[in-house]
């Protein structure tokens, strides 16, 4: 076993208050039941683990799970890839003390200090999420959830976030940060073009996505006149994930990775198939505003397309 997924189950407004307490509870003994008895298992090695990544309205995950944990447990002595979603401060709940001492775990961070090779983050908050009514908090990163460092790749979805909290995580990986993504991120304080600048003079970035990012109070980063200029260097594999036209989908078939029904789009992944074996790439340009990647693997001098974003990019209220 090398992977794990806890994923927390959605908590839908309809149900009653009294069957609400006992789908967390459920949801909570289910959690800290399973790290029990992975830690307690000498022979687990886990290289990936997501816990509470369930989508919109699926329940938080307290910071006091993660309390009572041994720290002679080596069942992720080996993890590389750690995706952590909707975790909450236990301030934000009613209290719940797990047994601990100074051979187990009492905070978040100490749990996470039990992955010493972890290289890849992702944490996911809940913006714009109806819970935070509920769970006020939700979209923000938890307190326990300390700057690492050696990470060659982060990733921040859905969070409010302030301009110096970004900075210090991404500064505290800047000597192996290679992949940056952010996704639906709302900085709270100062400006997005502060934040490139500071990468562009402190990382070595080969990678960065940037998706539906805002500043002061509501207005979105487009990317427009940046990407107009920029010409995109795709392979059957990139194209799914950015484009949705036949011809796009025709090159992804090429790839052997799914099959069709429709006899056109098959005969033209074939050609496409055939073009890529000779040599020939695919061009093409961006067309959405609000998103932009820039890889190295695509030919981009990602420093250099920072620059133009700094200079180009302009806000657009929502």
């Amino acid at each position: 076993m090398e992977t794990l997924y806890l994923c927390g189950p959605p908590l839908s407004s309809g149900v009653s208050l009294e069957l609400q307490e006992k789908i967390k509870l459920a949801w909570q003994k289910a959690f800290r039941d399973t790290l029990t008895t992975a830690s307690s298992d000498e022979r687990l090695r886990l290289e990936t683990i997501l816990l509470g990544v369930g989508g919109r309205s699926a329940l938080p995950i307290p910071t006091y799970m993660f309390q009572g944990i041994p720290k002679s447990s080596k069942f992720l002595c080996e993890l590389e890839k750690l995706f952590l979603a909707r975790v909450i401060d236990e301030d934000a709940l009613d209290l719940v003390q797990h047994s601990s001492s100074a051979d187990t775990t009492s905070t978040l961070d100490e749990f996470i200090a039990l992955a010493p090779k972890l290289k890849s983050l992702k944490y996911t908050g809940a913006l714009g999420d109806s819970l935070l009514s509920t769970y006020p908090g939700l979209d923000s990163l938890p307190r326990t959830l300390s700057p690492l460092s050696n990470l060659t790749k982060l990733d921040f979805t859905s969070l409010a976030i302030s301009h110096s909290l970004l900075a210090e995580h991404l500064l505290k990986s800047k000597a192996t940060l290679k992949s940056l993504e952010l996704y639906a991120v709302n900085l709270t304080s100062d400006t997005w073009i502060g934040i490139f600048g500071m990468i562009r003079a402190e990382l070595k970035l080969t990678y960065i996505n940037l998706h539906r990012l805002k500043q002061d109070r509501g207005q979105r980063l487009h990317f427009s006149r940046v990407t107009k200029h920029r010409p995109v260097i795709l392979d059957a594999e990139a194209s799914l994930s950015r484009y949705s036209s036949k011809w796009a989908w025709a090159m992804w078939e090429a790839s052997d990775s799914i099959k069709w029904d429709d006899a056109k789009i098959e005969a033209k992944g074939q050609e496409i198939g055939q073009l890529i074996d000779e040599g020939w790439i695919w061009v093409d340009r961006e067309t959405r505003s609000h998103c932009i990647t820039l890889s190295l693997d695509e030919g981009d001098d990602v420093n250099d397309w920072l620059l133009q974003i700094e200079r180009w990019s302009h806000l657009r209220r929502v």
